[in-house]
């Protein structure tokens, strides 16, 4: 082995997470939109279920991963809110489904952020839509939530999707 390999092997070896959740965390980086490489994603998988994962974890793992096209809505919906805004056409937020709407995702999610608000004036039944949706790992699955945050953290600070305001919420979450 050369240098370079025996230093990556070190590095490698560092324990910075156990071994199930590491492969937890990189089998959602590799079966991410932005990554999608199947070899990490088989490869991850077993090395998971040998370190004990069980096959519920597999799927919650992979059901937190798919929440990540949120994000392409959570960079464009400000955007066209602003173009709303500068036209004089956003809309006044007193329809009576935001206020229930927010504290519905704050109680099922466990935050809020301020991030979503445009995307809950312009349109409340997507965004009650989105909230089922993102909430059912949340509600029904094993994963102890700093697991469930570190996968968030992995797929927003992997290098194909770099996706900032995540990593803030997540991390901060991750932190509480």
């Amino acid at each position: 082995m050369g240098e370079f390999e025996a230093a990556y092997a070190a590095l490698a070896a560092v324990p910075a997470l156990e071994p199930k959740v590491r492969h937890l965390v990189a089998l959602a980086v590799s079966a991410s939109v932005t990554h999608l490489h199947a070899p990490g994603v088989r490869e991850h998988t077993r090395a998971a279920l040998a370190h004990g994962a069980t096959p519920a974890e597999i799927v919650e793992t992979l059901q937190l991963t798919s929440v990540l096209g949120v994000h392409a809505l959570t960079t464009g919906v400000p955007l066209l809110a602003e173009s709303l805004r500068r036209r004089g056409r956003y809309p006044a937020a007193d329809d009576p489904r935001i206020e229930p709407l927010k504290a519905d995702f704050t109680r099922r999610r466990g935050y809020w952020d301020a991030g979503w608000d445009d995307l809950l004036t312009l349109d409340p039944a997507y965004f009650a839509a989105y909230t089922r949706y993102s909430a059912v790992p949340w509600e029904t699955g094993t994963l102890p939530p700093k697991v469930k945050e570190f996968i968030y953290i992995a797929i927003d600070a992997s290098a194909t999707h770099m996706y900032a305001d995540g990593l803030r919420v997540h991390m901060d979450n991750a932190l509480d």
